[in-house]
């Protein structure tokens, strides 16, 4: 989940989009850097994850996102890095191992780290040049979502 201040650079990047879009616009509340998607599972899987991460240490990261990115399969518009850094990488790989060793069965593509900003968009757009940002990433949360609101589960400090 971002600071105050990288949720203002998002908020700048969505002001150039939303003369050129019509679409579903992600709640302010809800910006996050997907690290991983678990779907659902049952309290005890949860719990399990919950004790593994609690176990483990990964460093902080700083992304660089400079892109705006329209994905037609899923029919976002999302901001992507211009280049992501190894840690992050690494956080996304280490989560992605410990959920297999829970019995979570993740997702098979290749991880590609964005901040959704829009859903359901339906045609092509040109999507302008924004500003890039940096985005000092200090802590990661598992999140549940609920018809497209997220809460925190657990939180953990990156070192």
């Amino acid at each position: 989940m971002p600071d105050e201040t990288t949720r203002k650079c998002i908020a700048e990047a969505i002001a150039l989009l939303t003369s050129r879009v019509q679409e579903s616009w992600v709640n302010e509340a809800n910006y996050h850097l997907t690290l991983g998607f678990l779907g659902n599972v049952s309290n005890q899987v949860e719990m399990d994850l919950i004790l593994q991460l609690q176990e483990n240490r990964f460093q902080s990261f700083s992304v660089e996102f400079g892109n705006v990115s329209f994905w037609r399969h899923p029919g976002i518009l999302c901001l992507t890095p211009l280049h992501p850094d190894v840690h992050l990488l690494i956080l996304s790989d280490g989560l992605k191992s410990l959920a297999n060793a829970c019995g979570i069965a993740s997702d098979k593509r290749l991880y590609d780290p964005h901040i959704t900003l829009a859903r359901n968009v339906t045609e092509d757009i040109e999507v302008p040049q924004i500003k890039p940002f940096n985005w000092h990433a200090e802590s990661f949360s598992l999140l549940d979502s609920k018809q497209g609101n997220y809460s925190v589960v657990e939180k953990w400090q990156l070192s």
